[in-house]
């Protein structure tokens, strides 16, 4: 498997955090009934708000951090 910004995983995140999913903001991939995010080119605010949002979901977050 490989991350995909452009899935219908990626666009069903999207739609939970209430994000632009034409953006492209965050990549996803499931493996293992576990869904791992990263997102793409996030502003540090950005970056934390995706952080904490999959961890209130249960998902896994891979990056970018915030500084």
């Amino acid at each position: 498997m490989m991350y995909s910004e452009k899935s219908d995983l990626s666009k069903k995140v999207c739609e939970e955090i209430q994000w632009n999913f034409p953006m492209h903001a965050l990549e996803t991939m499931k493996m293992k009934d576990i869904v791992h995010v990263r997102g793409t080119a996030l502003k540090p605010d950005e970056a934390r708000h995706l952080e904490n949002f999959c961890e209130n979901m249960g998902y896994r977050y891979h990056g970018p951090f915030a500084r």
